[in-house]
């Protein structure tokens, strides 16, 4: 059963410049006061369902002729990955989505991923993606310790955590390793300028979540 999801996209911004350079695939669902996100609508036993809904609205998109050059961030929830029915499922949706529309994908790991679930599934991901982000550092298994333990391409870290100790550490591996950062959740220019020192930002204060119509055409119809 379809979980009634719409596609929006939101931009990740190098902060100097203000030039978009990637956008991340966000579920969004309608709702009385405007779109909700995913944590506020679903159940368990739906985020497997919701992943391949994500990659069926992206084939969809870009197959109307809306196809994007710009890299793309995709999510990717413990429940796919928990499952090897669900994993293969949703492998083959991907594998049909990137044979329609090649440009660079980053897979993003939830922090609600563990250790054990993330050495099962990481040789396949890595060999399908540009390159794996860790969501979310310092929530859940979003660890330092799991930060230096895998080959991380992107590292992505809360703009209000940016002064905690391990937030700093983590940053300063990531500029020693090659590791891309980004800073996320930036709503207000105090924001953006706290974050100065990391090349890539992401929030309401370059782009809010932007849904597409379920025509696929451009025309706006929602922001969340």
């Amino acid at each position: 059963m379809m979980t009634g999801s719409l596609l929006a996209l939101q931009p990740i911004v190098c902060g100097k410049a203000r030039s978009h350079r990637a956008y991340e695939a966000l579920a969004r669902f309608p709702g009385p006061n405007g779109l909700r996100g995913p944590y506020e609508t679903l159940a368990d036993g739906q985020w497997a369902t919701l992943d391949r809904e994500m990659i069926a609205h992206l084939r969809d998109w870009t197959l109307q002729g809306n196809r994007r050059l710009s890299p793309l961030f995709i999510n990717l929830s413990a429940e796919t990955l928990a499952c090897d029915d669900n994993f293969d499922a949703w492998l083959e949706d991907f594998k049909g989505f990137q044979a329609d529309a090649p440009a660079p994908v980053t897979l993003e790991v939830s922090e609600f991923v563990d250790d054990d679930l993330l050495d099962r599934r990481w040789p396949k991901l890595a060999a399908l993606s540009h390159g794996i982000a860790l969501d979310d550092f310092g929530a859940r298994y979003a660890s330092l310790d799991r930060l230096k333990r895998y080959p991380w391409a992107i590292c992505k870290f809360e703009c209000a955590s940016l002064d905690a100790p391990a937030t700093q550490e983590a940053m300063s591996f990531c500029r020693s390793h090659g590791i891309q950062q980004v800073v996320e959740r930036i709503e207000s220019s105090s924001d953006a300028a706290r974050a100065s020192g990391v090349d890539l930002h992401q929030g309401y204060f370059y782009g809010r979540p932007q849904a597409v119509a379920m025509d696929f055409s451009i025309r706006k119809v929602g922001v969340a």
